[in-house]
């Protein structure tokens, strides 16, 4: 049974960067470099949405951020670097190293985008229309990235594998899943992980032949659409997952089919979950309704979400001691998870967000995107 979690207030100490691109935001990606927690990111790149023909992926450079953070208007300024007119809505981006990124499209096609040193984006190779129906372009929900791989998956249920280093499609399985597939992640080199519209998450190996998965883990009674998953970083078999009602669900996948702990958190469509890529105990969600939350967990045992004066608990499981295990224990002691609203809930929905260090980046339909720092993560 899932459990609630109430409200809480922002975090005094965060520093709050925005600004405004006349666009509804869709996706944001940090470029990639040192995953020192005390990192300062430097450049990310954002995707549109909801904008006809004029869709873009666009690359941002931060401003100096010790005298962003001293100024009165607490305003960091990132200014853009170059961007491209993009097919469709973008859908899904990711970095495949600091020069490339790959993006998704509502029309089906995946694209490796390139930054040249001049500061322009140019399309370095396209897949076209990779997903549809009926002899229609399907939107291609989610892409993900292992070296030299490319995981694609679309509202058609089909799942892609794509190379990079060759250009070519090597395998594809059409009709993989009966329904839309929502998200994909790499598990590992040779199995991938996708949700679904029924509330389902999945386990495939590519090595096999057939398009069945491996393994099917459900959601206790319920067919909620899930809509966005993450692995944990250093527990690969520690997976989080994001609902359509807007619930948090954590699944075990070496042991059972149902979630090991179930939290009704936002009051609308869960876009993203995001653990912290080197501070997993720490983990980051954002929302239709408009809310970006930080998830933070320490000790074991029971969970307390703690917003305000009110405190609830959720059971969980797991034999791990240490405490990046703690998204899944079975110790009754009691264990603290601080929820923090991290930006004042402005109605319009959080669709995107991403983490480097003590710093992230999300985006929104305010047609804005906003940098915060100073996360409190260690």
């Amino acid at each position: 049974m899932a459990r609630p979690v109430q409200h809480v207030s922002p975090q005094p100490q965060l520093t709050v960067f925005a600004k405004v691109v006349a666009q509804k935001v869709s996706k944001v990606r940090w470029q990639p470099g040192s995953e020192a927690v005390r990192q300062v990111p430097d450049v990310f790149a954002t995707g549109s949405w909801d904008d006809e023909a004029h869709n873009r992926v666009s690359l941002w450079k931060l401003g100096d951020m010790t005298v962003a953070a001293s100024a009165e208007r607490n305003y960091a300024g990132p200014h853009l670097l170059c961007s491209l007119d993009h097919p469709g809505d973008v859908t899904d981006l990711q970095f495949l190293d600091q020069e490339q990124l790959v993006a998704a499209s509502s029309t089906g096609t995946v694209s490796i985008i390139r930054r040249h040193p001049n500061e322009t984006l140019v399309i370095a190779h396209q897949w076209e229309h990779l997903h549809g129906l009926h002899s229609e372009p399907s939107p291609c929900t989610s892409v993900a990235f292992n070296s030299p791989d490319i995981a694609s998956v679309g509202e058609d249920g089909t799942l892609n594998l794509l190379r990079v280093d060759t250009g070519q499609r090597s395998r594809t399985y059409e009709k993989a899943d009966c329904t839309a597939l929502n998200d994909v992640a790499f598990l590992s080199t040779s199995e991938l992980l996708t949700v679904n519209t029924i509330g389902q998450l999945k386990v495939w190996d590519v090595r096999h032949e057939t398009c069945e998965a491996v393994r099917v883990f459900s959601m206790a009674g319920s067919h909620s659409p899930l809509l966005c998953l993450d692995r944990h970083p250093m527990q690969g078999h520690v997976v989080a997952a994001g609902s359509q009602q807007g619930s948090l669900h954590v699944w075990d996948i070496r042991k059972g089919s149902l979630p090991v702990s179930i939290l009704d958190a936002h009051k609308g469509a869960m876009w993203e979950v995001r653990f912290h890529p080197t501070v997993p105990n720490h983990l980051f969600t954002c929302s239709e309704d408009g809310s970006l939350w930080h998830w933070a967990l320490s000790g074991q045992g029971k969970r307390s979400g703690i917003r305000g004066h009110q405190q609830v608990q959720s059971s969980l499981s797991d034999h791990a001691s240490t405490l990046i295990n703690n998204w899944v224990v079975e110790d009754p002691t009691l264990t603290n998870l601080q929820i923090t609203n991290l930006l004042p809930e402005g109605g319009l929905s959080m669709n995107s967000l991403d983490i480097f260090g003590q710093f992230l980046v999300c985006g929104s339909d305010r047609e804005a995107v906003y940098v915060v720092s100073q996360l409190g993560v260690y």
